[in-house]
């Protein structure tokens, strides 16, 4: 069973405001500097795999001038003009980037979906479930801020 916490939308950041003028392909993104987060994770991250697969079928290939193990540093190497990236925007705009970074959607938009996986009638431990209840909270405080 799955249970959906949290939908947004990853968007392309750039402190650059030609270069959010419209919406941006995966062509496009391949030809810019690019700050990807999850270093860890590589291709398993949700988001980077949904990148590489978009940039595979148009016959790019994503290479990104950094690679970094959190948002957090991804936002801040952007807003210093090291290069652009790929994040949610609600998570952008809590850690306090919007004020600095420009923002587009992808085309086509870039959904990011949150959700809890358990087996049907598993029996939960409570502390899993107080984990469940927190994580939930704390995503449903990420606000999606207004288009721009």
């Amino acid at each position: 069973m799955s249970s959906v916490v949290w939908a947004s939308e990853a968007v392309y950041l750039s402190i650059d405001p030609s270069r959010t003028t419209e919406p941006i392909t995966v062509e496009r993104l391949a030809e810019r500097p690019l700050i990807l987060p999850e270093a860890r994770w590589g291709n398993a991250d949700p988001t980077r795999r949904q990148l590489l697969e978009r940039a595979q079928n148009a016959g790019v290939s994503l290479s990104p001038v950094v690679e970094v193990e959190s948002p957090a540093l991804a936002l801040t190497l952007a807003a210093r003009g090291v290069g652009d990236t790929v994040i949610s925007l609600p998570l952008a705009r809590s850690l306090g980037h919007l004020e600095n970074l420009r923002w587009v959607s992808l085309d086509p938009p870039l959904p990011e979906t949150f959700a809890f996986i358990t087996r049907r009638d598993a029996h939960l431990s409570p502390a899993t479930r107080v984990l469940m209840e927190l994580a939930t909270k704390h995503l449903g405080r990420l606000e999606v801020p207004p288009p721009r």
